[in-house]
């Protein structure tokens, strides 16, 4: 019985190790600002809003930069994008492609942004 204590003690290490580093895959997430002359503040997650495509904007915007991100659920990876654009002072994700599952985890990809005071170029 002595003797298989190590080996069960090698086991559950080998399984603890596993386990970890799966959780650890399931979030990433990449920031990187792009606009270093727009100057903002802070704002609230449930400020920031969430939009499909640049198309869909009506109103002119300004990249500040850009979210890469993937976690277990479409919402925790929107919510974490919309977390990390807000600490940079921006008002909008600005989606590139459409939330997607890989390897288990859901991926997004898009802009943060801050409303421009200009018209928007296709505004009527």
């Amino acid at each position: 019985m002595l003797s298989s204590s190590p080996r069960l003690a090698s086991v559950l290490t080998l399984a603890l190790v596993a386990s970890s580093s799966l959780l650890g895959c399931a979030y990433k997430s990449s920031y990187r600002q792009t606009n270093f002359d727009v100057k903002t503040q802070p704002v609230p997650q449930d400020k920031v809003k969430v939009v499909k495509s640049k198309d869909d904007l009506t109103s002119a915007y300004t990249e500040i930069g850009t979210y890469v991100g993937r976690a277990p659920t479409v919402k925790e990876a929107i919510d974490v994008a919309k977390n990390q654009c807000g600490r940079e002072g921006a008002e909008l994700y600005v989606l590139n492609v459409e939330p997607y599952e890989s390897a288990g985890a859901w991926k997004v990809d898009g802009a943060c942004a801050v409303f421009s005071a200009e018209p928007a170029a296709d505004a009527k």
